[in-house]
């Protein structure tokens, strides 16, 4: 690009990445005011889709220009014959938003992907899962890491924290420890804490393997401590949303991790073989659409008694959601 084209498309971008930050952050004080949120952060960052879509749906017609909805788990998009991998699957960041460049000089410049990567922060959900270390390893190295190669061509991204336990305060400290043994070329994560739910700050980062090299990275964190509810793993269920959602209303799942004596003492590491909600002082077991009879609140439960399912998620097999 020329000098001139090159300050126009500084200035596109700037308003680009602007936009995307006031539209995650919206949505994410939304997530946060909900009255519970379940899963991993795949899990999470699906939630969110639906609340980016009415945000960007208000802004619009708010008068912020056209803005476009977020993509979820969008590959990456190859734009010369040299990017083709032979139809190999490509790496996907939780979320895209595409900046249309006008001054595009060539059609590798016309669409400039902002790219958005989600991970859960706070304590360890189990001996090889490390939430906090992730967000470095499994997330901001992926902006800068040929493998993944996040924000190629874009001069910014961000990174999305949902915490989930422990304080922001420690949380930081933590995630600044790994940084400085895992990804050591960029300066330590700060925040100016406010009293709300959503934090946001920035860092500068040079980059060695993906240009361009001088790289923003934005970091939004949302505190989902007082909504966050763990689910114990069993058998792979297929769990009613209406059920589930009476169930956490009317005895309110604990927001304690699960029981890491009750994962030991099981085969394989894996939690016990039922499939249930954690509560304060009590197990509450989930009927499955599997026809297993199940107790709950002490007395078994017939085929013929369990719930329509309407609305339906998934909850996985084995210990904590990793991802």
């Amino acid at each position: 690009m020329g000098r001139r084209t090159l300050a126009r498309f500084d200035e596109l971008w700037m308003r680009h990445e602007s936009l995307y930050t006031d539209v995650f952050s919206l949505a994410l004080a939304v997530l946060t005011g909900r009255p519970f949120v379940v899963g991993n952060e795949d899990a999470i960052s699906e939630s969110l889709c639906p609340i980016l879509r009415q945000v960007c749906f208000k802004m619009d017609r708010d008068g912020r220009g056209e803005v476009r909805e977020p993509t979820w788990e969008r590959p990456l998009q190859p734009v010369s014959d040299e990017e083709l991998t032979g139809g190999k699957k490509r790496k996907r960041p939780d979320f895209t938003c595409s900046c249309y460049n006008r001054v595009a000089s060539g059609p590798d410049e016309h669409e400039v992907p902002f790219h958005v990567e989600c991970k859960r922060l706070g304590s360890p959900t189990s001996r090889s899962w490390n939430l906090n270390k992730n967000y470095v390893v499994k997330g901001m190295k992926r902006f800068d890491c040929g493998e993944h190669e996040y924000g190629k061509r874009a001069p910014s991204g961000m990174m999305i924290g949902y915490i989930i336990s422990l304080t922001p305060h420690d949380i930081v400290t933590e995630v600044n420890g790994y940084k400085n043994r895992h990804f050591k070329n960029c300066p330590d994560i700060t925040f100016a804490w406010n009293s709300g739910y959503v934090h946001r700050t920035k860092q500068s980062i040079t980059r060695q393997e993906v240009a361009p090299a001088n790289f923003r990275l934005t970091h939004i964190w949302a505190d989902l401590r007082h909504n966050y509810r763990w689910i114990r793993e069993g058998t792979l269920t297929v769990l009613g949303m209406d059920l589930f959602a009476s169930l956490i209303l009317h005895h309110g799942v604990s927001r304690r991790p699960p029981d890491r004596r009750a994962l030991r003492k099981s085969p394989r590491g894996r939690a016990p073989a039922t499939d249930c909600l954690t509560t304060p002082g009590r197990l509450d077991t989930v009927p499955t659409m599997r026809g297993y009879d199940r107790e709950q609140n002490g007395r078994p439960v017939k085929r013929s008694s369990l719930p329509r399912f309407r609305r339906l998620i998934l909850v996985s097999r084995g210990p904590p959601l990793e991802g």
